[in-house]
């Protein structure tokens, strides 16, 4: 598996700088190929492999097919989009692989399951109208606490923020100030600012480690944005330092410098490396629990975190709280009765049942591993 991680690494790197591969991959074993294409296609970063096996050149090619048409297909319900909010005056800012993506040599390189816009939160309303009425989205679903699902007649994604919160505070104190960080571009499209847009990456990051996975894709980005944006690290840093995640900053750049440069393994990296690959891009259930227990006082505390949500979360649910907080119980039951369904309560079942079966060592691991990385 480190072998096999290894040379991942090493193909992505030259991916990334154009060169070719042929000398990593023209004597890989068949075992070494089906490990490198498994964890490639988990990760979603499959696009960036070519190899001479006839065999797995077939199926590597696949994947490159697979993410152009994403891409081209994102990036064209992307214009539609845009074109539709500043045509009805609406300031819109396009956000993460929608941006980042025209970092990489190939933007389908960078592949991405949907498209991520954000909108004051006041022209909500006004946004899903003029995308239902011009294009026929759909709304899928109830508001999350920064975002809600549209669908296209085609099948793409949209998630449409109305904020950028992480539901962590520390964080959120900061990200609430987007649009004070961004600049108008043009019409109605505004640009975060680099500073900021490499801040977001990280804080996005540090929410998936707190929920047991990340992605490969992210540490990608983070290298690319560090490499080719034009920014101030003062400013940078002023930004994680309120945030209260510079540790965890310098943590993950450190992972990068040995994944995508020529540093050596610490001790600290190789555990990130562990998690990272034993969790997948969005994490499994047990770590995820088990972080959550070191965060909220064990498995009560985890219960009784996950159906008593702090009244600034509930917020981003049922914006009615915003004007009447003293509607808080009523909102909690009504939180309740959401989550009576079938699916909803096959899911707490789950969880549940993880909760009691995570151990204590397993929840001691977990937190001291967050304390290392500052979270």
């Amino acid at each position: 598996m480190k072998n096999v991680t290894k040379i991942l690494f090493s193909l992505i790197k030259r991916g990334l700088s154009g060169d070719s591969a042929e000398s990593i991959t023209k004597d890989l074993s068949k075992e070494t190929l089906e490990e490198l294409y498994r964890i490639s296609d988990k990760y979603d970063m499959a696009q960036f492999i070519t190899v001479s096996d006839s065999e797995f050149s077939e199926k590597f090619k696949k994947k490159q097919i697979l993410a152009l048409y994403r891409h081209q297909k994102s990036a064209y319900a992307l214009d539609k989009i845009s074109k539709a909010l500043n045509d009805a005056g609406v300031d819109f800012i396009p956000l993460k692989g929608a941006v980042i993506s025209k970092l990489y040599p190939e933007s389908y390189l960078r592949t991405s399951c949907d498209i991520d816009i954000l909108v004051h939160e006041k022209d909500l309303d006004k946004a899903i109208d003029v995308l239902s009425e011009s294009l026929q989205y759909k709304a899928k679903g109830e508001r999350d606490y920064h975002d809600i699902s549209l669908y296209s007649p085609e099948g793409v994604h949209l998630e449409l923020h109305f904020n950028i919160r992480e539901n962590m505070a520390n964080l959120d104190k900061v990200l609430d100030r987007v649009w004070d960080h961004s600049y108008r571009e043009d019409g109605h499209l505004w640009r975060m600012k680099n500073e900021f847009l490499i801040f977001h990456t990280v804080t996005h990051m540090c929410y998936h480690f707190t929920w047991g996975g990340c992605g490969i894709r992210s540490f990608v980005d983070l290298y690319l944005m560090r490499d080719k944006l034009d920014y101030d690290e003062n400013v940078l840093r002023a930004y994680l330092k309120e945030a209260e995640i510079e540790k965890f900053y310098d943590s993950v750049i450190s992972l990068i410098e040995v994944w995508l440069g020529d540093k050596e393994h610490s001790e600290l990296t190789q555990k990130i490396e562990k998690y990272i690959f034993s969790g997948g891009i969005y994490g499994n259930n047990e770590t995820r629990i088990a972080m959550q227990q070191g965060k909220s006082g064990g498995k009560i505390g985890f219960i009784l975190s996950r159906l008593f949500l702090p009244l600034e979360t509930l917020k981003s649910y049922y914006p009615i709280l915003n004007k009447y907080p003293w509607l808080y119980p009523f909102m909690i039951v009504r939180r309740f009765m959401r989550l009576i369904t079938k699916k909803a309560y096959k899911n707490a079942s789950n969880e549940l049942k993880i909760n009691g079966s995570v151990s204590k060592e397993k929840v001691n691991e977990t937190k001291n591993f967050l304390k290392e990385l500052g979270l």
